[in-house]
């Protein structure tokens, strides 16, 4: 077996520009060109092979910008010779030619089949991810709403708490936690109240 040959920094180059006309082709068509699809995953296994493995990513950052890793690996997939029989036997089964398929749909044919775990870690990844973005957006509407409290008057949140129509179970529930917040900051200030020479001669009397 021969090794491949490798392509010339001007090779290189020039295929940079075929895989982002390929490209921006397949994102016109709206990822239903699946044939330039094809052909950009070609020209990439080819400057792969040339560039290698190591600086990959570095390559294709710096030459086909608008192509992520993920659609990178997505064209070579479909463009691997090992594939083809499975994307004609899988468009023929619905009636259809290679070409007639969606690169999404070309796609989801050359998947493997997740195991239970690998269904299972993904819906947690997803959960997970869920909750943080949750979490981050009620820490900015937090943030918001503090800042907004503190350019308001009393009678304004008075206001805004009858027009957002409160019922009285959360009336009630707002009212026992201002009288507890408002006991805690009382007795801070009572703490923090500095002692005058007076009240310090009565406690020693007390304690005689």
């Amino acid at each position: 077996m021969t090794d491949t040959p490798k392509l010339t920094p001007e090779q290189l180059t020039k295929n940079a520009s075929l895989i982002n006309a390929a490209h921006r082709a397949v994102v016109q068509a709206n990822k239903t060109s699946i044939e330039k699809a094809i052909e950009a995953g070609t020209i990439l296994r080819a400057c792969k092979d040339s560039v290698g493995h190591g600086a990959w990513s570095k390559w294709l950052y710096d030459n086909c910008r608008d192509i992520s890793d993920e659609t990178a690996r997505l064209y070579m997939r479909l463009a691997d010779p090992e594939n083809s029989d499975k994307l004609e036997a899988a468009a023929k089964q619905n009636g259809n030619a290679v070409a007639d398929l969606s690169v999404r749909g070309a796609a989801k044919m050359l998947a493997k089949p997740q195991t239970a775990e690998q269904k299972a870690a993904r819906a947690a990844a997803r959960a997970a991810k869920k909750e943080e973005a949750d979490a981050a957006f009620f820490r900015q509407i937090g943030s918001n709403v503090t800042e907004l409290l503190k350019a308001l008057a009393p009678d304004e949140v008075f206001n805004a708490l009858k027009d957002a129509e409160w019922g009285t179970e959360e009336l009630t529930e707002l009212v026992k936690l201002l009288n507890t917040h408002l006991g805690e900051m009382m007795k801070r200030k009572q703490d923090e109240r500095p002692t005058t020479p007076q009240t310090a001669a009565r406690g020693v009397e007390r304690r005689v």
